[in-house]
């Protein structure tokens, strides 16, 4: 694939597999911390897949009663975005203490809901290729713009709610560079991004090409989880490899989940 050419087409093949979860959260710095992930299934199971501490985090936020709510984001086409609440009475929520990828699985209605909105899933496929060329999706969380609305106002004070206006997304080129130093990990090099913040990116999927190949040939290469930075620039981003994901995932659901069933 020549990623210089039908641009707009590569866009739109990868725009409905992207997913993430914005939370709404008293008493943090980041006005409305978020996430990038993938939906999956694995052994019949619908599973969003995205970095464990984020989710650690969520739990957190649940159990100290900060958590004011969160939505699943979706993205149907490029420039098209939408939302679907969340309901954590009906979210299970696995955090993983050995690599950063969790996953949560998500109620019937949910998924109905995200395939009804045009979401797609990821196919974890692994060949004998080796791709050559890199990408990261993720939300760039820098970048989202916030809707404020005037609930209350007395004289010279408003009170007022605030809310995302859209999910600014970032499709960055990464040229690798090698292993990361945690377990099962890649180092890549952004190329090519306005990005000096990849915050919100966190889970957001790497996807590889092979010179030559169509679009809907992808590896689903890493998800990425941290970014390096020296001074003001970001050099390195860390990405833990999704088919070593795909495999702990699989093992713990098929010995944890399908015994529950």
């Amino acid at each position: 694939m020549n990623p210089s050419r039908g641009e707009a087409e590569f866009k739109q093949f990868l725009s409905p597999r992207l997913f993430g979860i914005v939370a709404s959260v008293d008493g943090v710095n980041e006005l409305f911390p978020m996430c990038s992930g993938v939906m999956l299934e694995i052994e019949r199971f619908a599973l969003f897949l995205t970095v464990s501490h984020y989710l650690e985090d969520l739990l957190k936020w649940k159990e100290s009663g900060r958590l004011v709510g969160a939505h699943m984001i979706v993205h149907p086409t490029v420039n098209g975005c939408g939302t679907i609440p969340l309901d954590f009475d009906d979210l299970r929520i696995y955090p993983n203490g050995y690599i950063d990828v969790g996953f949560v699985i998500l109620p019937r209605k949910h998924v109905g809901e995200i395939i009804r909105r045009g979401g797609q899933f990821v196919l974890p496929q692994s060949t004998d290729r080796i791709p050559d060329t890199f990408f990261l999706i993720g939300h760039a969380s820098s970048h989202t713009l916030l809707r404020r609305e005037t609930i209350a106002q007395k004289e010279n004070d408003k009170w007022q709610l605030a809310w995302p206006e859209g999910f600014a997304v970032s499709f960055t080129r990464l040229r690798f560079d090698g292993k990361g130093t945690d377990p099962a990990t890649l180092r890549f090099v952004p190329e090519c991004s306005a990005l000096d913040d990849y915050g919100g990116t966190s889970g957001g999927p790497v996807f590889g090409f092979r010179t030559g190949a169509l679009i809907r040939d992808y590896e689903f290469v890493g998800i990425q989880s941290k970014q390096v930075t020296l001074g003001p620039k970001v050099t390195h981003l860390v990405a833990t490899s999704a088919p070593f994901a795909v495999d702990v995932i699989r093992e713990f659901v098929m010995r944890e989940l399908l015994s529950q069933s």
